[in-house]
C-alpha cells in the first residue's frame, strides 16, 4: 500500500512566546487513501502588524518546504501536494519529512532551521537543510543585506573565503572544494557562534567544507549595530 506521510515539528518557541502576546498550537491534519499529512506549528495571536508579519513568515517558511513557488493559503498547498504525489507515486511507499526547529533567538532575529528529508521505498533517505532568519521587529525574512552594514559584503566574502581556506585542511587531501562567495549563498544563519554560511543543502550535518563560520569578534564590526550589540550581551 502506498504511505505518502509528511510530518512537522515547530519547537522551542518558548522565548519568543514570552516576549510576545498569547499564542496557540495550529494543527492540520489530512489523510486522502494511503497520503497523511500532519502538521502542527505555533501561531501568534494577532496584536499588532509585526505579529502578523512574524506569522506570515513561519508559514512562508512551511510552504517553502512544499513549493517554493507556493502562493495560495497553506491548505490549498498541501492539497496539491498531496494531488502530485499521487500522481508520482502510485504504487510505490514514498514518505516525506519535515522538520523545523528555532535554533537561536534573541531580541532582534528568530532563526528557524528546516529539515527536510524523503524515502522511497527502501531506499536511501535524502536530506537537505536550509534556514530562515526573521527580523523580530518588522516580522520580516531577512536577506543577508539586511544583516550587514551597507559596502561591506566584499569585506565579509573575503573573511569567509580566508576561514573556508583555513578549513580546508581538515578535509581529505585531494578533495578540493572552491569557494563559491557570498554572492551565492542565500543560506546561512546568525547564532551564538558568529556568522554561519551554509554551502551544502544537502548535508544536514556540520562536516568541513559544507559550512563556514565567522566568529562574532571578526564580524561584529560589518553587522548593522543592533544585531552586533545583541549577540555581546
Amino acid at each position: 500500500m502506498r504511505v505518502v506521510t509528511l510530518s512537522l515539528f515547530l519547537i522551542s518557541f518558548s522565548i519568543l512566546l514570552a516576549q510576545s502576546t498569547d499564542s496557540e498550537i495550529k494543527k492540520i491534519e489530512r489523510r486522502e487513501g494511503g497520503a497523511v499529512v500532519l502538521l502542527e506549528y505555533p501561531e501568534l495571536k494577532v496584536q499588532g502588524e509585526t505579529e502578523k508579519a512574524i506569522n506570515q513568515s513561519i508559514q512562508m517558511a512551511i510552504l517553502n518546504m512544499f513549493d517554493p513557488n507556493a502562493a495560495g493559503s497553506l491548505e490549498s498547498t498541501i492539497s496539491e501536494f498531496i494531488r502530485s504525489q499521487k500522481e508520482l507515486y502510485p504504487d510505490v511507499q514514498k514518505t516525506f519529512s519535515k522538520k523545523v526547529q528555532i535554533v537561536f533567538q534573541n531580541e532582534s532575529i528568530l532563526t528557524l532551521r528546516v529539515e527536510e528529508s524523503s524515502q522511497t521505498g527502501s531506499g536511501p533517505s535524502q536530506s537537505k537543510v536550509a534556514f530562515t532568519n526573521i527580523d523580530l521587529s518588522t516580522g520580516q525574512t531577512m536577506a543577508l543585506s539586511d544583516l550587514l552594514k551597507t559596502g561591506v559584503s566584499n569585506q565579509v566574502d573575503q573573511l569567509a573565503e580566508a576561514q573556508f581556506q583555513a578549513d580546508q585542511t581538515s578535509i581529505t587531501a585531494g578533495q578540493t572544494i572552491k569557494w563559491p562567495g557570498i554572492q551565492s549563498l542565500s543560506n546561512f544563519s546568525l547564532n551564538e557562534g558568529g556568522l554561519t554560511f551554509y554551502l551544502d543543502p544537502t548535508s544536514p550535518n556540520p562536516n568541513p567544507g559544507t559550512q563556514v563560520t565567522l566568529p562574532l569578534a571578526r564580524i561584529e564590526k560589518l553587522l548593522k549595530d543592533r544585531f552586533a550589540t545583541q549577540l555581546q550581551r
